[in-house]
């Protein structure tokens, strides 16, 4: 199992480190049930981590945020951000 997680780890840390390397970063927040697993989570931190704050905050809350973010765009309570 912790081969397996050694590699996904290793995907999922490459993509981010893809999406992040061209600019600042406030913050990567990790999130999902797959961040329940301490293994799993240590490894992704390890490779990560030097990019910047990392949050991790297990759980499959995931629309819930989106539908509560989108929500204060299109009211005005928040103005969105832009990330190329």
């Amino acid at each position: 199992m912790l081969d397996q997680a050694d590699y996904r780890a290793g995907v999922i840390a490459r993509c981010l480190e893809q999406a992040v390397l061209s600019g600042q970063v406030d913050a990567i927040v990790l999130t999902g049930g797959v961040i329940y697993s301490q293994a799993f989570r240590q490894l992704l931190l390890s490779r990560i981590s030097y990019l910047g704050r990392v949050i991790c905050k297990p759980g499959e809350e995931e629309m819930d945020s989106l539908a509560y973010y989108l929500n204060a765009v299109l009211t005005g309570e928040l103005q969105p951000k832009e990330y190329n």
